[in-house]
C-alpha cells in the first residue's frame, strides 16, 4: 500500500463490497490487516476480512465472486436457488469440496468461452438433498 500504510478499513452497508474484499484479499500486496466498518445504528460492527479470508482458505477465496453471484448477490435477478438462502448453498458448497475447481474458473473468467463445469443437476440435487434433511 501507498505511503507505509499496512492496515485498511472499507466502509460500507452492502454485501455486495465484503464479498470481493474477501475474495481478493490475498492478492493484496504489502497489507497487513484489511477490516469492514459494516452496517449502520445497532447493527455496526467491524468485519475482519484477513480472518475470514484465512479461514476460508485460498481455494474457497478464489470461488467466492461465482458463489456470490450464483446465490443471488444484489445483481443477480433470478438465482436458481431463490428461496434457499446463502446459508443453505454455502453447506452444499462444504458438502460438495469438488465443485470449488467449477467456482474458481468461473470466478477467473476473462473470456466468452466457458470453462468445463461440474453438471449443475449435482449442485442442485446436492442442495434439495441438505434442505430436505432438516
Amino acid at each position: 500500500m501507498n505511503f507505509g500504510y499496512k492496515d485498511a478499513i472499507i466502509r460500507t452497508v452492502d454485501t455486495d463490497v465484503v464479498v470481493p474484499a474477501v475474495a481478493y484479499f490475498q492478492d493484496l500486496e504489502n497489507i497487513g490487516n484489511s477490516w469492514i466498518a459494516f452496517g449502520t445504528g445497532k447493527n455496526f460492527r467491524y468485519i475482519p476480512v484477513h480472518e475470514l479470508a484465512g479461514s476460508i482458505g485460498r481455494d474457497m477465496a478464489n470461488g467466492l465472486p461465482f458463489f456470490h453471484a450464483l446465490s443471488g448477490c444484489d445483481t443477480t435477478f433470478h438465482s436458481q436457488f431463490a428461496n434457499r438462502g446463502k446459508k443453505s448453498v454455502w453447506a452444499t458448497w462444504l458438502a460438495w469440496p469438488e465443485i470449488t475447481e467449477t467456482f474458481i474458473s468461473f470466478s477467473k473468467q476473462t473470456s466468452p468461452e466457458l470453462p468445463e463445469t461440474v453438471s449443475w443437476t449435482g449442485l442442485n440435487a446436492t442442495l434439495f438433498s441438505l434442505q430436505s434433511n432438516k
